[in-house]
């Protein structure tokens, strides 16, 4: 017999944040953003949505540039939200990159407030009807600065760098030449993914990028070099820091990193410009704190 999770009457406010790389919600939850409705072999949330079956962060990641065009983004949603609340009623706050807030802001509204009632399954047994009674739409990266804070913006996602410049004036927040740059740490990790395998004749994937970070290559028993591979991430910082050169003033202007890349650039950062660079506390979800803060704001408190 099918359980049901009892479910509070109240209504809950979270901050979701749907990236090209991973999935985070403010509660804590997270997951590579990829979905497959072929069963693995590893351990993965299974999700049931509109009678179909699906694998959260299993299967292959969705490179569509446009956040609004890509085909799982609702079943992310639910995913997360599933995971993340126990109560039937939620308002939800979402982000769009920089360069895509303007225009799709209120396309992505409007998808969700039209698919904004299901009923789900999480995990086999927990069954969950979920509305989304209302929901806010933030710039990713901007979001997560405080009021009051001066600073150029460097938001690095999966796959697009956002930047720009906030300052204060006359008590009013102003944003100055924000420039979403078409790049992130997924095309960074198959770069390097791609280096290796080339010159060891292997067939890793991007998934096992970061743990070869962390732990280096063992190939045939021995610890290989890979110093030749690891130039990429200089070259990628030193790349970023050279837009910024040309956009931003940085001799006297701070800098607040964040996003699942901020730790990937932030040391060579701190080395080449200085205590002027910072890091956010929870760099990978901060925008998803940020978006709930802002919910609570918005909404009410939940």
């Amino acid at each position: 017999m099918q359980n049901s999770l009892k479910l509070s009457n109240k209504i809950s406010i979270h901050g979701l944040d749907i990236g090209n790389y991973a999935c985070k919600s403010n509660t804590g939850i997270i997951f590579d953003s990829k979905i497959t409705i072929m069963e693995p072999m590893t351990k993965a949330h299974k999700l049931v949505i509109d009678g179909k079956n699906y694998w959260l962060g299993e299967g292959n990641f969705d490179t569509t540039y446009r956040k609004v065009e890509k085909q799982n983004y609702i079943n992310f949603v639910y995913g997360l939200l599933a995971l993340s609340t126990n109560t039937v009623h939620n308002c939800i706050i979402l982000g769009l990159p920089l360069s895509q807030y303007t225009a799709d802001k209120n396309q992505l509204i409007n998808m969700i407030m039209n698919n904004n009632n299901k009923i789900v399954r999480i995990n086999e047994f927990i069954e969950k009807p979920l509305i989304i009674d209302d929901i806010d739409v933030m710039p990713e990266g901007l979001a997560t600065l405080s009021e009051g804070i001066d600073s150029i913006i460097v938001d690095i996602g999966g796959m697009t760098i956002d930047t720009a410049l906030v300052i204060n004036e006359r008590g009013k927040r102003k944003i100055i030449k924000p420039i979403s740059i078409p790049t992130g740490t997924i095309n960074l990790y198959t770069d390097f993914i791609n280096k290796i395998n080339n010159n060891y004749s292997l067939n890793l994937k991007i998934d096992d990028a970061e743990r070869i970070l962390k732990n280096g290559l063992t190939f045939k028993g021995h610890k290989q070099d890979i110093n030749f591979a690891l130039e990429m991430y200089e070259d990628f910082s030193s790349s970023l820091i050279s837009d910024l050169q040309r956009n931003y003033n940085l001799e006297i202007n701070n800098i607040s990193l964040t996003g699942g890349g901020a730790e990937i650039v932030y040391n060579q950062f701190k080395n080449r410009l200085g205590e002027g660079v910072t890091i956010q506390n929870d760099s990978i979800f901060a925008n998803a704190n940020a978006f709930y803060d802002l919910g609570l704001s918005i909404f009410g408190e939940d």
